[in-house]
Parts: C-alpha cells; structure tokens; sequence
C-alpha cells in the first residue's frame, strides 16, 4: 500500500499537468519582459541571474494560483477516497493510521515537487541566458535581503539552490493545507477553492513582516498536527 500511495502521489495526470501549467506561466513571462525575444533581436538590458529570477516570480501570474496547484496532485485524494467509498476497502488493508501518516507525507511530497520541478526548470532557463552575479553590481536588490551572503556563491546559483528547497515547503506546506480542508469538508469545490482563498487572503490581512517571523517548518508543523487530530 505503501509504495502504492507513493506511485499515485507523483506519477499521475494531474502532477504532470501542473508541472506543465507553472513552467508556461513562468518561462512566458520572460518573454513579456524582453528578456527572451522572438524575433531575434538581442535584449536591450542583460541581468544577471538572480535579478533575472525575481521577473518570473514577480510579474507573472503564478503569484496569483501558487496556493491552489500544490494540493491537485494528489492532496485532495482524501476527499475523492471518502466520497466514493474507497476509504472504507483501504480500511480493510491498511492500519488508519499508518494510512493518514502515508497520506501526509505523500500528499506534502507532490506538493513540494509540483512546485520545485517547474521552478528548477526555470532556474535552468535563467542559468542559461543570464549572465554570473559579481561583486561591484552596485545597487543590487539581493544586498538588501537576507541572501547577501550568499549571492556571490557560484555566481549566485548557490541562492537558486536555496530558493528551490524554500520552493519545495512552500509546496508542501500548501499541500498539507488543502490535506486538511479536504478532511475537514466533504463538498470538494469548498475543499479546492478555500486554499486559494486562504493563499490570498493572506497577502491582504497580514503584513509581510508578521509572516517572516515564522520558518514554513513550523507552519508546516502546524497544518500538520491539526490534521492529526481531525482524522
């Protein structure tokens, strides 16, 4: 049962179709900012490549669907399972709780990697048109983060490492979230549409900084236990 969970956790027609659906949205939106032409022209400004990687991140609209695409793959597999009956036969194969400890793990993994593969995707594109960060860009925004110690390390693909396992929990975290939902109600438009919701409910009730202040381990933690406890 085990390996069976983990096979339709990550090989299905949904992960691959929000692998696809996240690598458009961010791969055309540098071609709406000049940075990759069609014509043939040569782009007017060169960027290096952590510059190049806020673009994609910042105009494009995957800021607007990133809390709904973790959960698709596989996190609202529960409710599909509940609805139809199927839970009841995996009742009879399988200890409940061994169960919900392999429906979390799972369901955070998809996550994770339906957000990390499109975005390492694009990291790949980034490396190879953009040029190297090095010290002297003067007025570089990543000097003002928390990445300024970091930002010259390869080049700054040390940074794209960094952000691609952030990419992972943020995922998983969204994932485990839409988990919970889909626990919590049986109707399976509330169960999709409330991480969305959530996701964007949370740039217009609370300030950034409030958010900084917690790791998405411990929010991950958090979605986690509660979902523990309504099983």
């Amino acid at each position: 049962m085990k390996r069976i969970m983990l096979k339709r956790s990550i090989l299905n027609i949904r992960m691959l179709f929000v692998i696809v659906a996240n690598f458009i949205i961010l791969f055309v939106s540098l071609f709406e900012y000049g940075i990759i032409t069609v014509d043939g022209k040569t782009p007017g400004t060169t960027y290096d490549i952590l510059t190049m990687y806020t673009i994609p991140f910042a105009i494009s609209s995957f800021i607007i669907f990133a809390g709904i695409f973790p959960g698709l793959p596989y996190a609202f597999s529960y409710l599909e399972e509940r609805n139809s009956g199927y839970l009841k036969y995996i009742r009879t194969r399988i200890n409940i709780g061994k169960y919900a400890k392999y429906k979390v793990l799972f369901s955070g993994l998809s996550g994770g990697l339906s957000v990390m593969i499109p975005g390492v995707m694009i990291f790949a594109v980034i490396c190879l048109i953009g040029r190297k960060v090095i010290p002297g860009d003067n007025g570089h925004i990543f000097k003002q983060l928390m990445w300024a110690p970091y930002m010259y390390i390869w080049g700054g693909r040390f940074v794209l490492l960094l952000k691609a396992i952030l990419l992972f929990l943020f995922g998983a975290m969204w994932a485990e979230l839409a988990l919970l939902f889909s626990n919590i109600f049986k109707n399976r438009y509330v169960a999709y549409v409330l991480p969305f919701l959530a996701y964007e409910l949370m740039w217009l009730v609370f300030p950034v900084g409030i958010w900084i202040r917690y790791t998405l381990s411990e929010v991950i933690l958090v979605v986690i236990f509660r979902y523990l406890y309504h099983i």
